[in-house]
């Protein structure tokens, strides 16, 4: 175990979860003199000198930031333990204390199988990790979260296709996994006015977005069909033209 001034502990752009009630964490930490866990952090061989990054105990760091801020200079100095390790078993370690301690919210989850997908992808890389015969990344990422395949793969498509908006209402919880995956579906033009439509107030489902989609889906292929058509008939014109003329 080490100490650290709270300072020098780097929190990485990679955890990007809901961090909730700090105020009253630190208003513990302040009753009961100190945090009762180390927090956990790991340092990285990057070659950049980059110092500790934490790995568990973000709430606790950021409840010792509030105290110090609010004069109590004696919790500048953090009880930690820490590991040497490389980048993605510096990521592996993050996430597996942000799975495994924590109650995620759905937007939560989304950015879980995204990093999860993302990092088994680099270990399998590195030979960090051998995959089953038969098995993909998102088997094991489902494996991890406890969840299916299926909900997997609607999550990543949500991470990948949806606009800013809806992965807002998704984090605020205003839609659900499942209203975000078939908005996701859209053009961008139509994820706004499904939003904007959340935001006065109406009840948008799942099944009202995905009928629209067939629709317009439905619309594009008639249109597509008739294009095909139009052109079959022109080529056919021109051949029966040469045939008739001889040219």
């Amino acid at each position: 175990d080490i100490i650290i001034d709270y300072q020098d502990i780097i929190v990485t752009d990679h955890n990007k979860y809901s961090i909730e009630e700090i105020q009253e964490l630190a208003t513990g930490i302040l009753l009961t003199g100190g945090i009762q866990e180390p927090l956990v952090v790991g340092r990285v061989d990057d070659g950049a000198g980059n110092g500790y990054r934490l790995i568990s105990g973000h709430r606790r760091l950021r409840a010792i930031g509030i105290l110090v801020g609010e004069g109590n200079e004696e919790y500048k100095k953090v009880p930690c333990r820490y590991k040497d390790m490389t980048e993605t078993q510096f990521r592996m370690e993050l996430l597996c204390g942000n799975t495994f301690n924590r109650k995620m919210s759905d937007y939560d989850l989304m950015i879980q199988a995204q990093e999860w997908k993302d990092v088994l992808t680099q270990a399998r890389k590195e030979k960090l990790i051998i995959l089953d015969e038969g098995k993909r990344i998102r088997d094991y990422v489902a494996g991890i979260l406890g969840e299916s395949t299926g909900k997997i793969g609607q999550l990543n498509a949500i991470n990948a296709n949806a606009t800013q908006e809806v992965k807002e209402k998704l984090q605020t919880g205003e839609m659900g996994i499942t209203s975000a995956y078939a908005a996701s579906q859209l053009d961008p033009e139509s994820q706004k006015k499904v939003v904007s439509r959340i935001e006065s107030g109406e009840d948008v489902r799942s099944e009202e977005i995905n009928a629209s989609n067939r629709q317009k889906k439905q619309r594009a292929g008639r249109k597509n069909w008739i294009q095909m058509t139009n052109k079959t008939r022109k080529k056919s014109n021109h051949q029966v033209r040469r045939n008739r003329y001889g040219k």
